[in-house]
């Protein structure tokens, strides 16, 4: 009996994580942040040091995704969730980050800023 328990547990918890959205997972480390911006890094520039994040908002059915560039450059600092440094190589598609800009925001399709500041959350892919 104390078997069929376990293996019921365990197959519940796995049927309800499989049950969340990558955004869903993604809202403790959302929550904890006061970020400018958080998403879903969904392309990197390497040439010009910059990644396109897709913004983690709750969004209606016919919206589109929200967009941002972000540039990096000598000052910013790029750090992981333990607040350790990262190198810009390290992104990759596909990481959940919070991003910080400078204060300035061109507001292009999509707008784009200088980053102060990306946490990068490679672990919720």
């Amino acid at each position: 009996m104390k078997k069929v328990v376990a293996l019921f547990s365990i197959l519940l918890f796995f049927l309800i994580a499989c049950g969340k959205t990558e955004w869903e997972s993604f809202q403790p480390f959302a929550a904890g942040i006061n970020a400018d911006h958080v998403g879903k890094i969904i392309e990197i520039n390497t040439d010009n040091r910059r990644i396109l994040i897709e913004e983690a908002l709750p969004l209606q059915a016919s919206e589109e995704p929200s967009l941002i560039w972000y540039t990096i450059n000598e000052g910013t600092n790029i750090i992981d969730e333990k607040g350790e440094l990262v190198p810009f190589d390290a992104f990759q598609e596909g990481d959940l980050v919070g991003a910080w800009h400078t204060g300035a925001l061109l507001y292009s399709y999509p707008p784009q800023a200088v980053a102060d500041k990306i946490m990068r959350m490679p672990l919720h892919r």
